[in-house]
């Protein structure tokens, strides 16, 4: 189970993806449902453990001892703490398993959206003329402003070009 591994996306591999995505999101889902059932079975251990720790604390303290009394030497076994310990340990499984659900799902939206992207040719090449036609394009483009450079100074006519004033002084 490598979470960051599971919700990275490469986005050049959408088919894989989308392939694993469906069986990922499926394992978190089980061990959730697993860390939840083994949860429950811990609250009702816990239970039982503080049924009979109760009966054995109250005839070992006798009738005049306080509810509270009771309860922290309850507290004070190591049967209760292990149990108690045991619980919050499968409260945090389920809250990494619960971030790894959402997470999954959070994933799932990026590949939709990554799909969408790819089918629209968002990451294309761009598209328009090859480059022997811009350049063909660029020559013809020289040629003619030269040209038009050439008559408009008097070039081409006969006459002689015409003279431009000076610059400055």
């Amino acid at each position: 189970m490598n979470i960051e591994k599971d919700v990275s996306v490469n986005r050049h591999d959408l088919e894989f993806e989308w392939v694993r995505q469906a069986s990922t999101y499926h394992f978190y889902l089980v061990k959730h449902a697993e860390a939840n059932q083994q949860r429950e079975e811990d609250k009702d251990a816990l239970d039982q453990v503080v049924a009979r720790l109760y009966d054995e604390k109250r005839a070992d303290l006798g009738d005049k001892v306080t509810e509270t009394a009771i309860k922290r030497a309850i507290e004070m076994e190591p049967e209760y703490r292990s149990v108690v310990e045991q619980a919050k340990q499968y409260d945090h499984k389920i809250n990494l398993l619960s971030a790894a659900i959402k997470a999954m799902e959070h994933k799932k939206t990026v590949l939709e959206n990554l799909t969408k992207l790819h089918l629209s040719n968002w990451y294309a090449e761009p598209t328009g003329q090859s480059k022997e036609d811009r350049e063909r394009e660029e020559a013809a483009s020289r040629k003619s402003h030269a040209e038009g450079l050439e008559n408009s100074l008097g070039g081409g006519s006969g006459k002689p070009p015409r003279r431009l004033g000076k610059v400055g002084k």
